[in-house]
Formats: C-alpha cells, structure tokens, sequence
C-alpha cells in the first residue's frame, strides 16, 4: 500500500495524474436538513416523484432520467439536478481531493 501511495505522490508531484470519479464519492453527503444526497435507486424515485409524477415506477436511473429528459427538456432537466445538488454541502473528501494538484477530475 504504501508504494502505491508513493507512486501517486510522485505523479502528483509530476503532474501526471488524473482523477476518475464515481457516484460513490458522494456516499455520506448530507444536506442541510441532515437528508441523505439521492444517489443511483433514490435519485430514480425522486426524478419519478418530481419530473414523471408518479412516485410509484420502478425505474432505473438511466430510464428515468431519459423520460424526464425528454418529457420536459435538457435545459429544464439539469436545471432540476442543479436545484436538487445545491441543497447539499461538499462532504469532507470532496473538500480534501481539491486541495491536491489532479491535472483532470
């Protein structure tokens, strides 16, 4: 482990390193009322509840976020996602990952 971490501090150092990211990164958010950040399945449900107005489909989020897309436009969508992400604070490894050199995230 500790070559690994080595190796990364080097390529930092050299930047030389790129960042890839998922959705797991955002494990743990929580907004300001103490609400869990929707991630993969709960995010489905609340592009279903708010933009499909049925909160009871089962779909996933890529479906979800498609119909949505299309029954109400791009524009309109991400704006729902900005809306809904804004509530939310940055979680501490977000603040930490800043801080070092990536030359991509």
């Amino acid at each position: 482990m500790l070559e690994v971490l080595q190796q990364v501090c080097e390529h930092l150092t050299e930047r030389r390193v790129n960042l890839f990211l998922g959705a797991g990164i955002n494990a743990g958010v929580l907004g300001r009322g103490g609400e869990s950040l929707p991630l993969g399945q709960d995010l489905s449900r609340a592009i279903c509840r708010d933009l499909l107005d049925d909160a009871a489909l089962q779909l996933t989020l890529d479906e979800a976020s498609e119909y949505a897309r299309h029954k109400i436009g791009e524009q309109a969508f991400h704006r729902y996602l900005f809306d809904l992400f804004s509530r939310f604070d940055p979680g501490r490894v977000h603040t930490l990952i800043t801080r070092l050199p990536w030359d991509t995230i």
